[in-house]
């Protein structure tokens, strides 16, 4: 990328989307230890090691899209009563501060 690194890129974009809501997975340029950890240190949910292969990158993409879902899905149960389906008061209570 010609204005900006991968790190910076996935830095700028972790202050707008949090690894919850937006997975994102890391193709680091060269290999090594440090580059795995600087890449989970700024944001990446996942990250393979070239060269790869596209049923390791479908596994690995799918894992992370069902726990964004399964994540989505506890946080909308925590919002709701079990029984209703209603919100609940907490979650009222949130909404309303956001007005």
């Amino acid at each position: 990328m010609p204005e900006m690194d991968g790190l910076t890129f996935i830095r700028e974009l972790r202050r707008s989307h949090r690894r919850e809501d937006l997975p994102v997975i890391g193709l680091p340029a060269r290999e090594g230890y440090e580059v795995s950890a600087q890449l989970l240190k700024v944001g990446v949910n996942d990250f393979l090691k070239s060269p790869f292969s596209l049923e390791e990158f479908n596994a690995r993409l799918k894992q992370n899209l069902e726990l964004t879902a399964l994540i989505r899905d506890i946080r909308d149960q925590l919002k709701r009563d079990y029984l209703t389906g209603v919100y609940n008061r907490r979650s009222l209570h949130e909404l309303g501060t956001n007005l």
